[in-house]
């Protein structure tokens, strides 16, 4: 609106026709519910519901009971035809626009799936100000949230959110702060308003709630940019983190140019982007590397593709009307689902705003999808495509002029989205028609695996590392939020951990991983442990002897150095040359293992009980080898144990008989770095004594 022409102003709320619950890309959960709810927040400088009418449309496939319940516990019921059925609530009992905790909220409940959506517009013919939101059901809801709006304009208008709790004992808690900001019971509302704009404030709860974004007033841009100063609220209900995703297409309007904001949830988010251009504005990144809470700006005439690493929020705002230059309209801004939340069909129903100086406000719809199947979807007509941006592409439709009560279906079996605007000089909302809700903060990994691509996977530890796609760093978790369920049962030790290790035994395991009680779209993966043991059939081997090493089948065998040994495909070992040799074994599943080291020397075994190991070592395979720790053993190569009698051992190191191991057959000794050399005598006969240097 034009800041010097404010009266009054009317909130009407409004719903789609009905959404298909076959979604392709999220599975389950739709914007389509029996249960909803709602309120509604300031709109330019109005103080009271003295100054809204209030009009509810609730539009349903088929027959159904709806129930109205008010947060001061009021309630009334109907029996509503399929169609378009109008309601209009008490604008005392559902409009707040002041910080702090009331009871204004409105609940709807239907005995069959319905779409609900809201219009937030002011009520004199000199007002321009509107805006509208699709509203999420019950099942969608969730416990974080980060506001995503734009600068209010200056003077009495207010960035704001507002928040209903849709249980008792509701703790509101923002940027991470231990001090709940509000409690709440069911029904009850937290407004929050500020003249400073609230983007990437993070909102979390104990329970699910319904969150809005409702800022009273903004221009857009709001550093002018040849437009006038013309203001309008933003209305829309924000979809909770978990439901957010990682490629999104951002199509424009009949308008031709359009601001878009995204916001990150997680540290170390890269986004890029084809179609758009970053624009420097007030609290935003000049770069596509995001911490969580932080956005980035961006404008785009043709329509822009976005994709991240980490999910994403994204929200398009349509631009004030700028003198001169054609543009009809007023801000308004829309959710814009992501990819991995299209649906199959969605049917729909525009919103109904009152006319304005006599002109009444078109309608128009934008249909997203694959470009390379965009020739699949039904009911176009009298519109264009765009061009291929990122793998996809919007066509433009035109709907209806005025208060109607069509509904309209589109369909791709590929997925689409569908966004619904409409503008004259006076008026502009803009909004989702219908979209996903599933969970898609599901995912996990496992040693570092997407649990996709670990399926029907064998895995070569029984360490295994569990983390859930999200970073969790700093989020206070409700109490099983995240719950683990590996073969069929959940250990409540893993309850809420979000990167852990467990160990289990060989063998074939599940893993399925439940964020916030949504058993329907769980991920679960499944994989094989497979651990391996190998063996030689002896320490050593002789120059062109041979021995056997273990498994002998499942897998094959390579030698480490086959100037010592060569092995065969199933563990044949032949030795070569003198020297210390390795083998390992790699099965048909891809894990491996390797043997000790094994001795390759002209004669072996050793036959003279003069001869002796260092470090398990044949001396005479020592011989000018260096070691890495002054810790050495050493032990003769017949083993004494069970001997009752024993001849006597000098060992001789560095030309001295060493006390220590006087007499002992199995012994360690420190020695110094250096050069060292140890002889050994048995039963006195130096003759026969054998040495080495190392």
């Amino acid at each position: 609106m034009k800041t010097n022409k404010i009266n009054k102003f009317i909130l009407i709320l409004t719903g789609v026709l009905f959404l298909s619950s076959t979604s392709l890309f999220a599975q389950n959960g739709t914007t389509q519910g029996t249960d909803f709810w709602v309120t509604f927040g300031g709109n330019s400088g109005y103080p009271n519901a003295n100054y809204v009418n209030l009009q509810v449309r609730i539009v349903a496939s088929k027959a159904t009971t709806v129930t109205y319940t008010y947060g001061d516990g009021t309630t009334s019921n109907s029996n509503l035809s399929a169609g378009v059925t109008t309601f209009s609530p008490t604008g005392s009992k559902v409009f707040t626009s002041t910080t702090g905790t009331t009871s204004k909220s409105l609940r709807i409940q239907t005995t069959e799936d319905v779409s609900v959506y809201a219009l937030n517009q002011a009520n004199q013919t000199l007002t321009e100000t509107a805006d509208a939101s699709n509203i999420l059901p019950a099942n969608a809801l969730g416990n974080e949230y980060y506001h995503l709006s734009y600068n209010s304009s200056s003077g009495y208008h207010d960035d704001g959110y507002t928040i209903i709790a849709t249980e008792n004992d509701t703790k509101i808690y923002e940027n991470g702060a231990s001090t709940p900001k509000a409690t709440l019971q069911k029904g009850q509302v937290y407004s929050n308003y500020s003249s400073a704009n609230q983007t990437g404030t993070h909102i979390t709860s104990n329970k699910p709630i319904a969150y809005f974004v409702t800022n009273q007033a903004t221009k857009i841009p709001t550093n002018g940019d040849a437009y006038d100063a013309y203001t309008s609220c933003l209305f829309q209900q924000m979809y909770p983190v978990k439901t957010w995703g990682k490629k999104i297409l951002v199509p424009v309007t009949v308008r031709g140019l359009e601001r878009i904001r995204v916001l990150a949830s997680e540290a170390g988010t890269v986004i890029t982007q084809s179609g758009g251009s970053i624009k420097t504005v007030a609290g935003g990144q000049s770069t596509l590397s995001l911490n969580a809470g932080q956005f980035v700006e961006l404008e785009t005439s043709n329509g822009c593709y976005i994709s991240s690493n980490k999910p994403v929020a994204v929200c398009s705002y349509m631009l004030s009307k700028a003198t001169g230059n054609g543009y009809q309209g007023q801000p308004a801004m829309s959710w814009i689902p992501p990819v991995e939340q299209y649906t199959t069909s969605i049917t729909f129903a525009t919103v109904s705003p009152i006319a304005k100086n006599g002109s009444t406000c078109p309608h128009y719809a934008l249909i997203v999808t694959p470009y390379a199947t965009r020739s699949e979807t039904t009911n176009l007509s009298g519109g264009s495509w765009s061009a291929n941006i990122g793998g996809y592409a919007f066509y433009k439709r035109s709907l209806s002029t005025g208060n109607t009560n069509n509904s309209y279906t589109f369909s791709n079996p590929n997925g689409l989205a569908v966004l619904v605007y409409g503008i004259n000089n006076d008026e502009t909302h803009y909004y989702p028609a219908g979209s996903g809700t599933a969970n898609l903060a599901n995912g996990f990994f496992v040693n570092n695996i997407y649990y996709e691509d670990v399926k029907n996977k064998t895995l070569c530890s029984n360490e295994i590392q569990l983390r859930t796609e999200r970073d969790y760093t700093g989020v206070t978790l409700s109490a099983n939020y995240l719950k683990w369920e590996i073969d069929g049962n959940i250990d409540n030790a893993d309850i809420n951990q979000w990167n852990f290790t467990k160990t289990l035994t060989t063998g074939y395991h599940t893993v399925k991983l439940i964020v916030d009680g949504d058993e329907t779209n769980a991920a679960s993966t499944n994989f094989t442990i497979e651990i391996l043991t190998v063996s030689a059939s002896a320490p050593g081997v002789a120059i062109g002897g041979t021995l056997t090493l273990t498994p002998n089948t499942g897998g094959t065998w390579v030698s480490n150095n086959e100037d010592i040994a060569t092995v065969t495909a199933n563990g044949t070992v032949t030795g070569v040359s003198d020297g210390l040799v390795s083998f390992t074994f790699t099965s048909n599943n891809g894990c491996s293992a390797t043997t000790d080291k094994i001795i390759v020397a002209t004669v072996y075994p050793p036959v003279s009980t003069n001869d002796f190991y260092v470090n398990d070592i044949l001396y005479s395979t020592v011989n000018g080898m260096t070691f890495c720790n002054g810790e050495v053993h050493f032990r003769t190569v017949k083993d004494y144990t069970n001997e009752a009698s024993k001849p006597t051992f000098e060992w001789i190191i560095d030309g001295s008989t060493d006390a220590d191991g006087n007499n002992e057959w199995d012994w360690t000794k420190t020695l110094t770095a250096g050069i060292h050399t140890v002889k050994l005598v048995v039963g006195g006969n130096t003759t026969d004594a054998v040495s080495t240097t190392f």
